[in-house]
């Protein structure tokens, strides 16, 4: 019975991220297709997001875990974040653990995990910040996707890996600003019948393309509407947000 923008989402987090054995962003755990559908569909639906640390340029600086306890409280650390790690197949099966883990009171384990200015200016984190800037100008100023609140969102599964979400809005004067986002995690997808109600546009209405993931300035290797006169055709690891039109 709570408002949407009360819960707040991420992507990654500090715990999330120092968890892993290495501190390895998910960032650099996916595709970068992967990832910016991923920032899609996190930025565009109704919970109110969180970033962490350098994630707004895209850092792909490591997060460990860390303390300031040398001696045998630091060993006896070591050995408890050991056995938490220990919890998940990928770490457990890995030969003297210890020895390979980050050790967190080793200073570097600190000085490793801090932020380096620099690393705003490589061309990955440009086209990561324009994607930033684009999805959260469209949160802001676009009305379907920033009166979340006032209309109402529903989704549908497409495939196993590829879903949508469709945000209602009507304008007393402009009448229905419906917007639908496609997101897909997997391999392309070609679907020429789909009985998916939420698919149609609003009556005398076509959907057309208002943003994609695929956009030459974040990095991708651009891309077209999903929605041809051969049914829906969907790229790999992308995301679409289109937008309802009067028909020609």
């Amino acid at each position: 019975h709570l408002q949407p923008w009360r819960a707040i989402t991420f992507l990654e987090n500090h715990d999330q991220v120092a968890n892993t054995l290495y501190g390895t962003r998910p960032r650099e755990q996916s595709s970068a297709r992967r990832y910016r559908a991923m920032v899609a569909y996190w930025l565009l639906s109704s919970g109110t997001p969180m970033f962490f640390m350098g994630q707004e340029y895209g850092s792909s600086r490591p997060f460990v875990y860390f303390f300031d306890q040398p001696g045998e409280v630091g060993e006896n650390l070591l050995q408890g974040r050991a056995k938490f790690l220990s919890q998940f197949d990928s770490v457990r099966k890995i030969p003297h653990l210890k020895s390979i883990l980050p050790h967190p009171a080793d200073p570097n384990s600190f000085k490793n995990s801090k932020l380096v200015a620099a690393d705003r200016t490589r061309q990955e984190a440009v086209q990561l910040q324009w994607l930033f800037h684009d999805l959260l100008k469209l949160r802001r100023e676009d009305h379907a996707i920033a009166e979340q609140r006032k209309g109402s969102v529903d989704g549908a599964v497409l495939s196993d890996d590829c879903f949508i979400l469709r945000f209602f809005f009507s304008d007393p004067l402009k009448g229905e600003l419906d917007r639908l986002l496609v997101v897909n995690f997997g391999p392309y997808l070609e679907m020429i019948h789909i009985p998916e109600p939420l698919l149609a546009p609003p009556r005398g209405q076509q959907w057309t393309l208002l943003w994609d993931s695929e956009r030459l300035e974040y990095g991708g290797a651009s891309a077209t509407s999903p929605l041809t006169s051969n049914g829906w055709h969907i790229g790999e690891e992308t995301a679409f947000l289109l937008a309802s039109a009067p028909s020609l």
